[in-house]
Order: C-alpha cells, then sequence, then structure tokens
C-alpha cells in the first residue's frame, strides 16, 4: 500500500508502480497462505473451493471489459448480447 506512492515519488513509470505494487500484493498474500499452510492452520477443502471461485471469477471478469471495449470502438460489430 505504500511502496506504490513511494515508487511515483522516486520517479518510477506510473505503469511499472503499478506492476510492482501488484507483484508485491501476490507474493505477500502468497507467503501468507503458504505459512499459514505450514502451520497447520488452514482448511484445505476450504482453500481449494475458493481457489477455484476466484480462478472463474478473475476469468469471467476478464472477459467482460474486453467484450464491451470490442463494441465500443468497433461500432460496425453486432454487439448483442448472447
Amino acid at each position: 500500500m505504500i511502496m506504490g506512492p513511494l515508487l511515483l515519488e522516486f520517479g518510477l513509470h506510473p505503469m511499472i508502480s503499478a506492476a510492482t505494487s501488484g507483484m508485491m500484493v501476490l507474493l505477500s498474500s502468497s507467503i501468507a497462505a503458504f505459512s499459514f499452510g505450514f502451520d497447520g492452520l488452514l482448511n484445505l477443502q476450504y482453500a481449494l473451493v475458493r481457489r477455484r471461485l476466484g480462478q472463474g471469477s478473475a476469468v469471467q471478469c476478464s472477459r467482460i471489459p474486453s467484450s464491451w471495449a470490442v463494441c465500443a470502438l468497433r461500432p460496425d460489430k453486432a454487439c448483442a448480447e448472447p
């Protein structure tokens, strides 16, 4: 949370700062999940179900904006709802 503005203050490009901040969030959450797993505090069934839900949501949410962009940028295409 603090590194994004700090990287911008150091003069990094905003896209690089956003990507670096996203990678740090991914790594820190992964390390926390692994440490809970190693300590035996993680319910594996619950974690696997939540992982699948998260992956499915990410895939679905990445498709919707791209289809909206195609409809907005190419009005000659038929953009009917499926």
